[in-house]
Parts: structure tokens; sequence; C-alpha cells
């Protein structure tokens, strides 16, 4: 079997390097391709990646769209599996590439996607939170479409439960996944600003297909963006959720602050079963509260955007704000 790995790249920084290093080290039985398409990188990272790749190209910078690029990635590539990395992603074993192929012996799986594990820098607000995505939990899970997704008239009648029923059918990542070309065939990934791996991911599993969480395959990725940033991609997210699976973790202003009395109390108690004591406990004790706080407004703010775009004119413009950057 032929696998292809495509990573899109721009000025991927130092380590790209350990990236790619840690892509030729995968043992695997069969042929591996490397792909990298490049938006006009001007840091060296163009010259590196066509040092490893089987099939390097580039595109303009301002041609890049998370769907479209990543489509014609893959066609440019020739594997009957696709493995999709960003390019700071690091493989955390030789076996992640094989781990992730294994579960395609079922012919209904279309996609599968792996655990993600903060980097030793990452500061413990993050770790935290990737250790409750669904790309950072240790139970492997398999994803298929039982029942169809409430219609919007239906959201406010939905429960935690349901939400977290919907969230876990529809999660994959393609900060590392695979996808079976057949599949890919059928359904390429939608033109978005953001969640295509979303996206897919629903049009996939309402044609019948499968997908895996495989924990197992695991990659090192985090990062320590500033507040304003978290907010931003959050915000992203839960507009994308919205879209993808019609529903909302808040429905009123009023229960953004309620959750954040609670959650900035859950997280003390995560940041002292972390280990975290001393001077460093204190500063992320005063932290945590306004940390908790940007993000259940940019839940809130995020799935209510398509309607407020709706009803108020002035609305697109700081929607386009927010999304600048990410």
């Amino acid at each position: 079997m032929k696998i292809s790995v495509v990573i899109p790249t721009l000025n991927a920084g130092p380590l790209f390097k350990e990236v790619l290093e840690a892509v030729k080290a995968q043992e695997f039985p069969g042929e591996v391709e490397l792909v990298i398409v490049d938006s006009m990188s001007e840091d060296g990272t163009a010259e590196l990646a066509q040092k490893y790749a089987d099939v390097f190209f580039s595109v303009r910078r301002e041609d890049f769209n998370h769907g479209d690029t990543r489509n014609l990635a893959l066609a440019h590539s020739s594997g009957e599996l696709i493995a999709l990395l960003v390019q700071d992603a690091t493989p955390a074993d030789s076996r992640w590439l094989k781990r992730l192929a294994d579960n395609f012996t079922d012919p209904r799986v279309a996609g599968a996607y792996s655990r993600q594990v903060s980097r030793p820098d990452c500061n413990p607000l993050i770790r935290i939170r990737l250790k409750g995505w669904g790309a950072g939990q240790v139970a492997r899970r398999i994803q298929e479409l039982k029942n169809p997704p409430p219609e919007s008239q239906e959201v406010r009648k939905l429960t935690p439960e349901q939400i977290g029923e919907i969230i876990r059918t529809y999660s994959f990542d393609n900060v590392s996944s695979m996808i079976r070309r057949a599949a890919w065939e059928q359904v390429n990934f939608p033109r978005r600003r953001f969640a295509e791996d979303i996206g897919w991911a629903r049009q996939v599993l309402d044609r019948g297909w499968k997908i895996v969480y495989e924990p197992e395959s695991a990659v090192v990725h985090s990062h320590n963006k500033p507040l304003l940033y978290e907010f931003k991609r959050i915000y992203l997210d839960h507009q994308n959720w919205w879209q993808v699976g019609r529903f909302r973790i808040f429905n009123r202003k009023r229960e953004v602050i309620g959750a954040s009395v609670g959650g900035s109390l859950r997280m003390l108690k995560a940041l002292r079963a972390e280990g975290v004591g001393g001077w460093a406990l204190v500063y992320w004790s005063l932290y945590a509260p306004f940390y908790v706080f940007s993000q259940n407004l940019a839940q809130y703010m995020g799935s209510w955007a398509d309607r407020w775009k709706e009803k108020y004119r002035w609305y697109d413009k700081i929607d386009r704000a927010i999304s600048k950057g990410v």
C-alpha cells in the first residue's frame, strides 16, 4: 500500500526540520510519498521542504484556503491513503503513520485522526484544555451518524449531553489525520476560512462513512498564544460548530457569567492536579478567570455570529476583524 503525507507550509520556523525527520523515520511497510505545498514562505521553509519532499509546489499566499489548498495537494498525491499534517505537529514516535493506517482495514472508515500531546513548554491552562479536547483524550472512538443533528429551531432544547454527543460525532482534526482517497473523491474538503476538517467529517458521515479517533497515533503539538488569539480561534470554532451541528453552548449572556465562575473554580482545581505550585500557581490562578471568561465569551459570540450578521449589518465588520490572523 502507498500512503501520501501532505503538509501545507508558511514560514514554518525551526520546528519544521524536526517534523520532516520524524515523518521520514516512520516504520511503515509500504511506500510513503511526501507532498508539501508552500504559500510563498520567506524563511527558508520552501528550500528545506524541497530537500525532503517527493512532490513540492507553491501557491500564492493570497490564494491559500484551508480546504482548497489541501484539495490541490491531494490532487498532486498518489497514495490510496493520505495523511494530513501541519508544519509544527511532530509525530510522537515511528509508529504514528501505521497506527492511523491500521484503522482502514474497515472499508467503511473514511478518516482517522491522532491524539495531540502538548509540548514541554506548553502553559498549564492550554495543557489542561488540550486534555479535554476530542483530540486530546486517551480512549479510542469510532464515530458514525446515528441521529441527524437538530434543526435550528430545536437548538434551545439541547441538553449538555446532546451537545457533547454532536461534538464527539463530528470531531475531526487535520492537525494530524488520514483519509481514504475514495472518500475524498466523493467529498472534497469544503472551501472554508476555518475548520475544513469538521465540514468534511459532517459530509462523509452523512454519506454513511465512519471516522475513527486513534489515540495510539500521537503528535506533539501545542501553542502558547496570547489571550486575544485564543479568543479568536475559539470564536471561529464555535461559529463552525453552529454551522455544522446547529448547537450553541450558551443561548443567553448571563449563562456566560455563570459558566465562567464555575469554570474558573474547576481550572484552579485542575492546576493543582497538574502539579503547578509556588509563584506559578499564584500567577496562573490569577490569570485563569480571564482565560475562562474569554473562552466562554468567544463560544457565545461565535455561535451567534451568523445570526447577528443577518440581523445587524455592522456586525459583519466585527466578524471579519475577529477572524483576521487565525
